[in-house]
């Protein structure tokens, strides 16, 4: 019975290093992806109903968690807050691949 118990734990840590070992590789990946494109941004004029979330997914086209794309805009943008209003202007930092539609203009600024 001990055993078994030993067993069980041994099974259970290495499964435990297997999963973080995996998800670590995806998280050094993702990261090193970032790394290597560069940032752009685009004007994007806030519509009725959008939200920073629908945003966020609109434009990440790197499988990013869109958590941090949302963040990303927010801290541009100096937002303490999610709450945004039609017709507000945001700066969107993108990854120069990660655009979806070509007819974007890159700027420096909202001027």
């Amino acid at each position: 019975m001990v055993m078994k118990k030993k067993m069980l734990v041994v099974a259970i840590i290495l499964v435990s290093g297997i999963i973080t070992l995996f998800t670590g590789f995806q998280e050094f990946s993702y990261i090193k992806k970032q790394q290597t494109m560069e940032i752009q941004y685009v004007v994007y004029t806030v519509e009725k109903d959008d939200t920073l979330w629908d945003i966020a997914c609109e434009f990440d086209n790197i499988n990013s968690d869109i958590r941090d794309v949302v963040y990303s805009i927010k801290k541009t943008n100096d937002l303490k807050t999610s709450t945004i209003h039609p017709e507000q202007r945001l700066l969107i930092p993108i990854y120069v691949d990660a655009l979806k539609d070509e007819n974007y203009r890159y700027v420096d600024s909202l001027n």
